[in-house]
């Protein structure tokens, strides 16, 4: 992965906290408008994130 996928933009990992993605914000996962509905701390410093996908 060179950072820039098709469309130009660059693409990075981000750390996903509650202070960098908040509900109803709309992210890409995979190149899909997602619009975020939960973000969970789980054990081990891991993290669930649930998403609906975003009408256009």
């Amino acid at each position: 992965m060179n950072g820039y996928p098709s469309g130009g933009a660059l693409a990075l990992p981000v750390e996903i906290t509650t202070t960098t993605v908040q509900r109803g914000d709309v992210i890409q996962i995979g190149g899909q408008p997602c619009r975020v509905a939960d973000l969970r701390q789980l054990p081990g410093g891991a993290k669930r994130l649930s998403s609906n996908r975003a009408s256009s």
